[in-house]
């Protein structure tokens, strides 16, 4: 049995974690670190130095068993994961097979064929959320030297908005105005405008 501890406090969290499939990772990860953080276990992978005493030992077993309880068993089987007793090496394995598991050129064409006023009702909010999650696991999958820039992901924006006249005025004031270079440094800014033009209309 896991020899973890779970509270009444920690279970609706263990709960509300998906099993880890070949589209979740990204969320399931950072989950999945919340949860171990809960049980003072994520340091066994942030900082696997530190797991030389007696205790840890304890403490990698029950890392393990909570990693693995949310990991389905034709998944474990497959990638020989049940026996790895390092929480870190059991860790770096799930996540070098998901990252390896994504098309980031794939993602790219997603992320360039997206239009505001076709895929997503019109809202603004989900078309932010669906850039930002593409551009996540493009990144994820991508080394450092090769990640997508501000720069890109703000043309991304721009790229897949409406073509009426109002959203047409507001593009070129965003790529052409005096303004341009601000919004290239800081996409962040670039959604916030994008919302507040959307309440406008």
């Amino acid at each position: 049995m896991p020899s973890f501890h779970l509270t009444s406090t920690d279970t609706p969290q263990l709960l509300e974690i998906p099993y880890l499939t070949a589209d979740n990772y990204l969320d399931w990860a950072p989950s999945m670190q919340r949860l171990l953080g809960s049980q003072n276990l994520w340091d066994l992978i942030s900082d696997p130095s530190a797991t030389s005493s007696a205790i840890t030992t304890q403490r990698q077993y029950s890392a393990t068993s909570l990693i693995l309880s949310l990991v389905p068993m034709s998944t474990q089987q497959e990638f020989s994961l049940q026996h790895i007793t390092s929480p870190s090496i059991l860790w770096e394995r799930i996540k070098t097979h998901y990252r390896s598991s994504l098309n980031p050129w794939n993602i790219r064409q997603q992320l360039y064929s997206l239009r505001l006023d076709e895929d997503l009702d019109g809202s603004v909010v989900r078309y932010a959320l669906r850039i930002d999650y593409l551009v996540l696991k493009y990144n994820f999958s991508m080394l450092a030297a090769e990640r997508m820039g501000d720069a890109e992901l703000a043309w991304i924006y721009v790229h897949g908005l409406p073509d009426s006249r109002e959203w047409r005025e507001k593009k070129e004031e965003w790529t052409q105005g005096e303004n341009r270079l601000e919004y290239l440094r800081d996409p962040r800014k670039l959604k916030f405008e994008m919302l507040e033009f959307e309440r406008g209309l």
